[in-house]
């Protein structure tokens, strides 16, 4: 008898497909922010003289405002980098074929 091998993930290794699509959608969310963040500081970084965190000399608070603005841009859809970095993600590590 011969038995039909489908292109279907078996069921056993679905939570792993699911855990591994979750990491890839975390990964490509924390770059987009990392980009964003880098962004962000570029541009407060171009009136530091009479910029929001002027007196701070060490960055601390600016630092801070990137990193949470960056957050907040990604949170609410971003640039679509995240999205785009997702689907690329998931081809390379697209495991159902095989």
């Amino acid at each position: 008898m011969i038995n039909n091998i489908g292109t279907t993930t078996p069921t056993a290794v679905q939570p792993q497909l699911n855990a591994q699509r979750m990491n890839s959608k975390d990964a490509a969310s924390e770059f987009e922010a990392l980009m964003i963040a880098q962004i962000v500081k570029q541009m407060r970084s171009s009136d530091s003289e009479f910029g929001m965190f002027a007196g701070d000399s060490s960055d601390s608070y600016g630092s801070i405002f990137d990193m949470q603005m960056s957050r907040f841009i990604t949170d609410q859809g971003g640039f679509g980098l995240a999205d785009s970095l997702r689907g690329h993600i998931e081809k390379l590590t697209d495991t159902s074929g095989v």
